[in-house]
């Protein structure tokens, strides 16, 4: 809002993913008002070996819940789709860390307790490991 410029919007929306349609119709407001504060990140775009990208792909759940995020690889992005079924496509900045272009969410992996993690969307969430990898209490592989 520029009250000083008498420029503003109010966007109204009534379903889930609402927001982020709300985002996109202010910073197309913002874009003919020319409004900097809403003027998008410019961010450098990492060359980062799909090998590498292929280390992040799998299955995260949240702690504490089942919640499910898919993160696959597509060319040289990385795709994310959540557990309400949105999908964000995210470009490297580097090798763990990415920026989404559909609204300039960033997302970063880290090892946690031998396991990765990903950050993003203000959670965290640890990739499950594959069946065939899992140890028993023995330590022998699980039926």
């Amino acid at each position: 809002m520029y009250p000083e410029r008498g420029d503003g919007v109010v966007v109204m929306t009534n379903g889930d993913e609402g927001s982020a349609l709300m985002m996109e119709v202010v910073r197309a407001v913002a874009r003919v008002y020319e409004w900097p504060d809403y003027a998008p990140a410019v961010r450098e775009v990492a060359t980062v070996a799909p090998s590498r990208l292929d280390e992040l792909v799998g299955t995260y759940f949240t702690r504490g819940s089942q919640r499910a995020f898919e993160v696959t690889r597509e060319g040289t992005t990385l795709l994310v789709e959540t557990p309400r079924g949105s999908r964000f496509t995210f470009l490297p900045t580097s090798e763990r860390r990415f920026v989404a272009i559909e609204d300039g969410s960033t997302m970063s992996f880290e090892q946690d307790d031998g396991r990765l993690e990903f950050r993003a969307f203000g959670l965290r969430a640890r990739r499950e490991r594959p069946r065939s990898e899992r140890r028993g209490r023995r330590g022998l592989p699980e039926d």
